[in-house]
This record gives C-alpha cells, sequence and structure tokens, in this order.
C-alpha cells in the first residue's frame, strides 16, 4: 500500500495534463507581435520630420490614432515583457548565467524604449492641436532620433544572448541562434536595426508557437 502510494504521489504528470497558464504563456509571444506590428503600421502614414507643416497637418487630424498608437504600444510592452521573462524562464534562468541577464537587459532596454516612445505618441495625440509645428517636429524628432538607437541596442544585447542561449540549451532549433545573431549584428548598424524591428514581429511569433506545440508540458 505504502509502495502504491509513493509511486503515486511521485510519478510524472501525464503530457495532457498541462496547466493552462503554462501551456499558453507561449502565445503570449504571438499577442506581443499583432501589437507591436499594429502600433508601427498605426503611424505609418506620418509625414516625414523634416517637414514641420505636413507634420502639423497630419498630427492634428489624426490625434485619436496617436492616443490609440500610444495605447497599443503599451500593450505591446506588457505582453512582451510577460513574455521575454516566461522565456526567460524556459532558458533555465539561474543555470542560463550571464547570458541570461543579457538576455533580459536587453528585452528590459527594449521595452522601456517602446514606453517612451508611447509617451511621444501620447503627448502628440493630446497636445497636437495646441502646439506650434516647431514643437510637434521637436516631439517627432525625439521619436525617430531618439528612440530608435535605444531600440538597436535594446535588440543587439537581447539576440546576441538568446542566439547563445539557444546554441546552450537546445529550446528552439539551432538555426534560430543564427538568426538571433544576424538581428544582433543588423541592430548593431543602427541603419539597418529595422530590419530585426521588423524580424522581431516574425521571430515572436515563431518562438511563442514552438514552444507551445513541442514543450506543451513544461512551464
Amino acid at each position: 500500500m505504502t509502495a502504491v502510494g509513493i509511486t503515486t504521489a511521485g510519478a510524472p504528470p501525464a503530457s495532457g495534463t498541462t496547466s493552462g497558464p503554462a501551456h499558453w504563456a507561449g502565445l503570449s509571444g504571438v499577442a506581443f507581435a499583432g501589437l507591436l506590428a499594429g502600433a508601427v503600421f498605426m503611424t505609418s502614414g506620418e509625414p516625414s520630420t523634416s517637414n514641420a507643416g505636413k507634420l502639423q497637418s497630419w498630427a492634428t487630424k489624426h490625434t485619436a490614432l496617436l492616443s490609440a498608437a500610444s495605447v497599443v504600444t503599451l500593450l505591446a510592452v506588457a505582453v512582451g515583457l510577460y513574455f521575454m521573462t516566461w522565456l526567460y524562464s524556459r532558458f533555465g534562468s539561474v543555470q542560463s548565467g550571464w547570458h541570461g541577464t543579457m538576455f533580459l537587459v536587453g528585452a528590459i532596454t527594449f521595452a522601456m524604449v517602446g514606453s517612451v516612445a508611447a509617451g511621444l505618441n501620447a503627448c502628440m495625440g493630446a497636445d497636437a492641436k495646441h502646439l506650434n509645428a516647431g514643437s510637434l517636429q521637436l516631439l517627432d524628432s525625439l521619436q525617430e532620433n531618439f528612440t530608435f538607437p535605444m531600440t538597436c541596442a535594446g535588440l543587439a544585447v537581447m539576440y546576441l544572448a538568446a542566439g547563445l542561449l539557444i546554441r546552450r540549451t537546445g529550446l528552439l532549433p539551432r538555426w534560430m541562434a543564427w538568426v538571433s545573431w544576424g538581428f544582433a549584428v543588423l541592430a548593431l548598424s543602427v541603419i539597418l536595426g529595422f530590419v530585426p524591428l521588423i524580424g522581431t514581429v516574425l521571430w515572436m511569433i515563431f518562438s511563442g508557437v514552438y514552444l507551445t506545440t513541442h514543450q506543451p508540458a513544461q512551464g
């Protein structure tokens, strides 16, 4: 009777008994990718910063869109941080060593830049009708020229560490390590930093779906 009890208590759970939150956490990467793509798409029609007149005209006509983009960006930051910390735990957190810490620092930097970008969009959305063309031009310049290098720095650190962690743990397919390192190099160039920024959407979707479908029993 005792032996049966020990066996029952110590037996691993069946593969189909994964808890809901652990099973679906990977799909938060898909949600993050969708929110990030949506936030970028919402302001894709914004005129160049160099043309203050057109920028002012566009901003005053699209204050609701700018405010909505701010909200979507903040949602992307929140969901993205949730996915990144979950992915960090899957890499082994403490066992991943300094590579894991590096990955988390890059992800947090990327998220912080997103929060700044959301704040700038909120400023333009709330005050576009009360600011002159020069003030709006300054806000838009900060959006493009201040946040973008920080975005590239965060992505470079995050993807460099991600490649090392993938090679070390085998959590994701090994070719994903080379993709990650490629993104890191492109992000460091800054000039081609838009490539890993766009590629992040695909990277997150693949990672989230892969981990959800291939390792459902691990949380």
